[in-house]
């Protein structure tokens, strides 16, 4: 598990993470969303929501930069 985060954190001047957000991804077609569950500097560990071939509820790492470049679907509470 990555170090516990703030709600809510810029990670650059115009993009934030807020723990629990759903972001979403597509590549060759195919759209996968996640849910944000922590992060630190280099890596953020995300939730599959829906995704092809993954098990809602899987976890995985990816790097901050892919997860800031993925669409914002909701945020927490939504």
């Amino acid at each position: 598990m990555l170090a516990a985060p703030t709600t809510k954190v810029a990670v650059t001047p115009d993009t934030e993470l807020i723990a629990g957000e759903l972001r979403k991804r597509v590549l060759l077609g195919s759209e996968a969303v996640y849910r944000v569950c922590d992060w630190n500097q280099a890596l953020v560990e995300v939730e599959v929501v829906r995704s092809p071939g993954l098990e809602p509820g899987q976890r995985f790492q990816f790097a901050l930069a892919a997860v800031t470049a993925m669409v914002v679907v909701s945020e927490p509470g939504d």
